[in-house]
């Protein structure tokens, strides 16, 4: 098992900031800690959902409704396996510092031969970090930002993957 293997994810909102705390540990127990602001998060969803939309029997689908619709039961089954009891472990190593780095930048990959996408959140300058999404951890990450962006009350559709969204399966490869 690779040290940089994502272990856990978790969000919370910090009414202090305004902002989403997202803090990635690894099996190596690093941890990244970023900020997410209330318009890095409405990009960031969009982009989520064109993955989503990308995977399985929805990345097949002729048109947006019914992709949007295949993607959302996929994601709804996906739900039930995931782990929402355990307590997030806090790393010991953090490559980018202790204080969370402040995300603005989103850029995709294209798929790999698995259908995998490498998407990478980054900061204004310096290092950010890059997720291997596969499916699973698609669906995830959007479950881990669903919950405290409620609380945040941003008045942003985080509903499963709306068909508007879905429109295009590939977003574009930089967002600002």
């Amino acid at each position: 098992m690779s040290e940089n293997q994502l272990r856990q994810m978790n969000a919370s909102y910090v009414p202090e900031q305004d902002r989403l705390l997202l803090k990635i540990n690894t099996t190596g127990q690093t941890e990244f800690r970023f900020w997410i602001t209330r318009r890095y998060l409405a990009l960031l969803w969009q982009v989520l959902s064109q993955i989503a939309g990308g995977f399985g029997k929805a990345g097949f689908a002729l048109d947006s409704a019914t992709r949007a619709e295949v993607a959302n039961l996929a994601h709804e089954e996906l739900k039930k396996g995931m782990d929402i009891r355990t307590q997030y472990q806090n790393g010991g190593h953090f490559p980018l510092g202790e204080d969370p780095v402040l995300l603005v930048k989103i850029t995709t990959h294209k798929p790999d031969a698995s259908g995998n996408r490498k998407l990478s959140l980054l900061p204004d300058q310096g290092r950010g970090i890059d997720l291997n999404l596969d499916e699973n951890l698609t669906h995830s990450l959007m479950r881990v930002l669903q919950e405290p962006a409620a609380v945040a009350d941003w008045s942003i559709d985080l509903g499963l993957l709306p068909e508007v969204v879905l429109q295009s399966v590939v977003p574009p490869a930089t967002l600002h």
